[in-house]
């Protein structure tokens, strides 16, 4: 499924699913190729997205049959995202573009509207030791 800017998209997992993540992709072309987000197997990913991504983590039916969700950093940022739900249950995200105010040694890859990403410190290897 495709989500433009300010789209909601609502969608049910199967009842084994028990765990996973979803990220934005930015500035893809018609094979899936994507400037941040990518990943192997073009537009139906087979594997995770290639940093800098902004992930929404799940777990679910864990110990004592909890469900956990978040919004993640640590692959880095590209998008906005929140995650929300019809349980009353908190809303978990990063609601702020930070692509504008990344640090420049983060900062990257750029496509057709500007710096696209902003990594985290460990995918940008600033201290030499990944």
């Amino acid at each position: 499924w495709q989500a433009n800017t300010g789209d909601t998209v609502t969608f049910d997992v199967p009842d084994n699913w028990t765990a996973g993540r979803i990220w934005g992709r930015r500035d893809c072309d018609a094979s899936g190729t994507c400037v941040t987000g990518n990943c192997a197997g073009g537009i139906v990913c087979t594997q995770p997205g290639t940093p800098p991504a902004t992930l929404a983590e799940f777990t679910l039916a864990a110990s004592g049959n909890q469900d956990f969700y978040d919004v993640s950093l640590v692959d880095g940022f590209n998008i906005p995202v929140a995650i929300t739900n019809d349980q009353g249950c908190s809303t978990a995200d990063c609601p702020v573009d930070l692509n504008a105010n990344c640090p420049a040694e983060l900062q990257g890859p750029s496509g057709a509207s500007g710096n696209e990403g902003c990594k985290s410190a460990c995918f940008a290897n600033l201290d030499g030791n990944p």
